[in-house]
């Protein structure tokens, strides 16, 4: 299977990712996901594999478009592929789901990103960074981001070696968020 070639499944962030994912599917009326690259997207691929129907709305950004392809494949599957452009940005999220696609950005493009994806959390919503960088390295990068230490939350995987950054979001980051986006400063609470 192309997926398959492309990411091999971690079970630790498998079952992390799945009590993420559950939690939401019962919490949130109409719950919306953005998976965030080839782990997200496989994660929320095996999450419907494995649980058959699901209500979350699940939208799927991968430079690999054969990894959304073959995850959408699937006839359980409730994901569909949007361009990673600004108007996918557009939308509000419940949940950002993204998978080791941090690990492999430089710092200035770390923080970026993460600004964009703080925009496209709807009010309560979570942004979820699976990651092997450091908790020190990930709460510094946050932080030269703008985002606020009360927002953050640094939890590991259930085999202890994954780290996941938790950036809960307590009020709209959209206010005032484009003249902020500039200095790359966000505040969330």
């Amino acid at each position: 299977m192309y997926a398959e070639l492309i990411y091999t499944p971690d079970p630790a962030q498998q079952q992390y990712v799945e009590r993420l994912f559950s939690h939401l599917e019962w919490s949130v009326a109409t719950p919306r996901v953005l998976a965030i690259g080839a782990g997200a997207v496989q994660d929320a691929y095996h999450y419907s594999e494995a649980y058959g129907f699901s209500r979350l709305q699940i939208d799927c950004i991968n430079f690999e478009q054969g990894v959304v392809d073959y995850a959408i494949g699937a006839e359980r599957v409730a994901t569909r592929p949007i361009a990673p452009t600004q108007d996918a940005l557009q939308r509000q999220y419940h949940l950002i789901w993204a998978a080791d696609l941090f690990d492999s950005l430089d710092d200035a493009l770390f923080q970026r990103t993460l600004i964009y994806l703080v925009e496209a959390l709807a009010l309560g919503g979570e942004l979820v960074i699976g990651s092997s960088l450091s908790a020190g390295r990930l709460w510094t990068l946050a932080g030269a981001a703008g985002i606020p230490a009360t927002a953050m939350t640094i939890r590991r995987g259930p085999d202890g070696t994954k780290l996941f950054l938790h950036i809960h979001l307590k009020q709209p980051a959209s206010i005032g968020f484009a003249a902020q986006r500039a200095s790359s400063v966000v505040y969330l609470n």
